[in-house]
């Protein structure tokens, strides 16, 4: 076998161990990115005299896209036009606040400040939903995670 052959074969094995482990930070970055943007948006509209509830409406609803088109692309390496994954996106985050929200009531009943409370619901949608995106909406029809071989 030559070196370059044999070279090529470790770069695709290290890809494949390398890519997985970098996807969980790619998606924290992104979701830093998007809380700052919607954020700022909704900031924005705030000073426009938009409602408070419609802006931060608005501002998580373009958060949303922002996030399904950078996770989509970046995270998980999908460039399928398979339709259906931004309605499994927009699912996925409804289970994944619903998952928070539940994190966050049983923590007020038990007796949690309320700040604590939503600062420890946090994570729980954030793991939720990167496992939801991972194993469901940006799943490869054949089994595996997409961005993985």
């Amino acid at each position: 076998m030559c070196a370059s052959a044999r070279d090529a074969g470790l770069a695709q094995r290290t890809n494949r161990v390398v890519k997985p482990l970098t996807r969980p930070l790619r998606y924290a970055a992104i979701g830093v990115l998007n809380t700052l943007v919607g954020y700022a948006l909704i900031m924005l509209w705030r000073a426009a005299g938009m409602p408070e509830l419609t802006a931060n409406a608005a501002g998580y609803a373009l958060g949303l896209c922002l996030s399904f088109l950078l996770n989509r692309r970046w995270t998980f390496m999908d460039r399928s036009t398979a339709p259906g994954a931004a309605a499994r996106f927009a699912a996925m985050a409804a289970v994944a606040w619903l998952c928070n929200a539940g994190c966050v009531w049983a923590l007020l009943r038990s007796g949690t400040a309320a700040p604590l409370a939503h600062a420890l619901g946090m994570p729980v949608y954030s793991l939720v939903f990167y496992l939801g995106n991972l194993l469901w909406v940006f799943r490869r029809p054949g089994g595996g995670a997409k961005g993985t071989s």
